[in-house]
């Protein structure tokens, strides 16, 4: 249904502008963008290699192999070679807002498919912008940064943005230290280094702050509580999961703990990686089938993800994956779509997320009424004249089931309708979380109305065909005297 509201919204806008061009826009998934984005970097740096063999560069080489004869046995041989025929990938779309998780399989150098689902969830990077944000609500009396964001609403916005400038740039001067020996996990290495990352308050952020300290003294003196000098002192004394001393206030800086940055990052890292693992320890993916752990998207640029990643499911885990990680993880995307709109067969088929049909009415002999819902088969009862029977309303229909796998060169799904009333014919596709669902109970998620020619004879049947093999439903109606480009039909989304 996004998908079809985005295509309604993009001809609204005045993207399309022919409706006689059939495919004028694509809309692909963004880890599809970004796993062709990396393909394509991976075959330029090997022909980079090609062309740089001789003189200097066989020297080179062979002073490489020196050295790994030199270093540690036991450490695990990377491959000579990525993302070969037959190997399986997860590739991790980390942004701002969400996780987008895609586990592919490399068929050849430029096509793949998908072996599971698209999956992920609301882990992107904007949430440790909310728990940053939550710490800081803890830390001062209650209503203080409320009352600073509405009353001061651009400096509580720099405030923001001075944060996310130093998120980005968190753990980039631990990460070739941590790489070295990434049996240790980052997260508890935090913990011991008793090192600082500073933040930038802005200077009205302080000011205000130290005003309402002034109020806060007046009124804990009355109540013989402890006063505090100055805000610094203050923010010093408050405790974070028991310790004190985890942020300190240096001027206009707010130097917080390596163990609070972790908390904050870790709240969302953590969900990816169990998530990862769960992915893993599916049917498709257990027991190392899964080679690689590709990371792409803003997020992805963090050097605490990367550690974290690494550690957890990286080639010294018990997972034993390879990290990818594109020269910009940030723009893969971005040239990812521009070359699957240059090749759209890129992904040879997909794994259904849900159940699709149609309703239809059909005999009640189909079923054993034992297995199904006693209240649905009374209420959709009846007794069909012309097939002296009795019939179910409300019958699902479908066409591709939840997990199936639809390969692009798969024959649409035909279905002969008749006209529902004079020159018209609904079309209304349904889906269900269900893998064999029997009755339809809730509304279609796209409907059509088709206007056929005005000398349609209304018992004639006409074949529509549904196609499942891109990240849209395609319909496509065989109605003669309707023009070639008219064949296939906009689904309304919103009705």
């Amino acid at each position: 249904k996004s998908k079809g509201l985005m295509e309604n919204w993009a001809i609204e806008a005045g993207l399309i502008t022919d409706n006689k061009v059939l495919n004028q826009l694509v809309i692909c998934y963004e880890p599809d963008c970004a796993s062709i984005s990396i393909q394509n970097e991976i075959k330029d740096y090997k022909k980079l290699l090609e062309a740089k063999k001789g003189g200097k560069a066989i020297e080179e080489e062979k002073k490489d192999k020196d050295k790994d004869k030199d270093k540690d046995e036991d450490k695990p041989k990377q491959p000579k070679q990525y993302l070969i025929a037959g190997e399986k990938y997860l590739l991790l779309d980390l942004g701002g807002g969400t996780a987008d998780i895609a586990c592919h399989q490399v068929i050849d150098d430029f096509t793949v498919k998908e072996v599971y689902q698209p999956s992920g969830g609301a882990w992107g990077s904007s949430y440790i912008d909310k728990h940053f944000i939550r710490l800081l609500t803890d830390l001062f009396p209650k209503g203080w940064l409320q009352e600073f964001q509405q009353s001061r609403p651009s400096d509580y916005t720099i405030l923001l943005n001075n944060f996310r400038r130093s998120k980005e740039t968190f753990y980039a001067r631990d990460i070739k230290q941590n790489n070295k020996n990434n049996k240790s996990d980052p997260s508890v290495n935090a913990y011991d280094k008793q090192q600082t990352h500073n933040i930038k308050l802005p200077t009205e952020f302080i000011e205000f702050l130290e005003d309402k300290l002034e109020n806060y003294n007046e009124i804990e003196q009355l109540k013989n509580n402890e006063t505090f000098e100055a805000i610094n002192d203050y923010i010093e004394k408050q405790p974070f999961l028991g310790s004190v001393g985890k942020w300190i206030l240096n001027e206009d800086t707010l130097e917080l703990d390596y163990s609070i940055w972790t908390h904050i990052f870790d709240e969302v890292i953590d969900q990816i990686i169990d998530h990862c693992k769960n992915l893993l320890k599916m049917e498709v993916l257990r027991n190392k089938q899964c080679k690689y752990i590709c990371l792409v998207g803003g997020f992805s640029s963090s050097k605490y993800l990367q550690s974290r990643i690494m550690y957890e499911l990286g080639i010294k885990s018990d997972f034993r994956l390879i990290v990818i990680v594109p020269k910009r993880p940030s723009l893969s995307v971005v040239d990812g779509a521009v070359r699957l709109g240059l090749k759209p067969d890129y992904i040879q088929s997909r794994v259904v997320q849900k159940t699709y049909g149609i309703k239809v009415n059909a005999p009640i002999s189909r079923f054993d009424l034992n297995d199904l819902d006693k209240e649905l088969v009374t209420k959709n009862r009846y007794f069909n004249k012309r097939a002296n029977q009795e019939y179910l309303h409300n019958i699902f229909h479908a066409y591709v089931k939840k997990e199936d796998e639809i390969e692009i060169t798969d024959k649409p799904k035909t279905t002969k309708f008749y006209a529902s009333k004079k020159n018209i014919v609904g079309i209304d596709v349904y889906s269900s979380d269900e893998k064999n669902p029997i009755f339809i109970t809730g509304k279609p998620i796209a409907r059509k109305d088709v206007i056929l020619p005005s000398n349609w004879d209304i018992h004639q049947t006409f074949p529509i065909s549904f196609f499942f093999g891109d990240t849209k439903i395609r319909v496509f109606a065989d109605i003669d005297g309707i023009e070639d480009h008219e064949k296939e039909i906009r689904l309304e989304y919103e009705f």
